[in-house]
């Protein structure tokens, strides 16, 4: 099944993203959207 950056930017921001985000994305992509958007 496909899954739209829609949705997985949907995701980005509840208690727990990052572990929900990791199984829709390859490693290179989730390692980008952990650097963009994960809280320092």
């Amino acid at each position: 099944a496909e899954v739209s950056s829609t949705m997985v930017k949907g995701l980005i921001g509840p208690r727990g993203w990052e572990g929900v985000i990791r199984q829709y994305l390859p490693e290179p992509v989730y390692r980008k959207m952990l650097s963009m958007y994960s809280e320092q």
